[in-house]
């Protein structure tokens, strides 16, 4: 999955190059509102980073399957071993879809329009009646062009849940304390 040269084309810098920037935790807690976690429910993490969204997950008793491409950050996961926890070093788009997941959270790569991809991607691995709870850039839900137009449509097409709102705005700054100064929302998607 993750060898030696699997960043030979990248630079070193990992937030610019990989565009991670950690979920703060106010930012997981108000995301994981959107998702009722019961005790042994399947979820997907498919950008894991250092796992602030994973922890909280495992303390509510989740099986989480924790993906993260970048190997220092996955070692670090594995590092702190837990029972619910399973972590592999791996380039999420790439992996084939299987749909056996009640639910999947991420807090994808922002940097263009690679969050679009992540979330279809990542909608491919819930099984029939999962829900998908992302953290996305609130140029999502209004940003004009057509691929966000595009994206947004096929959000309202697949959502089964169409009385729930598909974006929900987070408090403006959220992600400040990590060094990024954007706005935020959060994409809840039923399957």
């Amino acid at each position: 999955d993750c060898g030696p040269d699997i960043f030979k084309t990248r630079s070193n810098v990992p937030a610019k190059d990989l565009a991670f920037y950690p979920t703060p935790a106010a930012v997981a807690e108000l995301a994981l509102k959107e998702l009722y976690c019961r005790s042994g429910m399947r979820v997907l993490e498919p950008s894991a980073g250092v796992g602030n969204l994973v922890w909280p997950l495992l303390d509510k008793g989740a099986l989480v399957d924790a993906i993260e491409i970048h190997p220092d950050r996955a070692a670090a996961l594995q590092g702190r071993q837990h029972p619910g926890l399973t972590v592999r070093c791996a380039n999420f788009l790439s992996m084939p879809p299987q749909e056996i997941y009640d639910a999947v959270v991420m807090n994808p790569p922002f940097a263009g329009t690679h969050y679009m991809d992540h979330v279809m991607q990542a909608w491919a691995f819930l099984k029939p009646g999962g829900k998908l709870v992302a953290i996305l850039p609130a140029s999502a839900s209004v940003n004009e062009t057509p691929k966000h137009e595009k994206f947004r449509a096929w959000a309202a097409k697949v959502n089964r849940d169409c009385w729930s709102r598909v974006f929900t705005d987070l408090p403006a700054e959220s992600f400040r304390e990590v060094g990024v100064n954007i706005n935020t929302v959060v994409m809840t998607l039923s399957k």
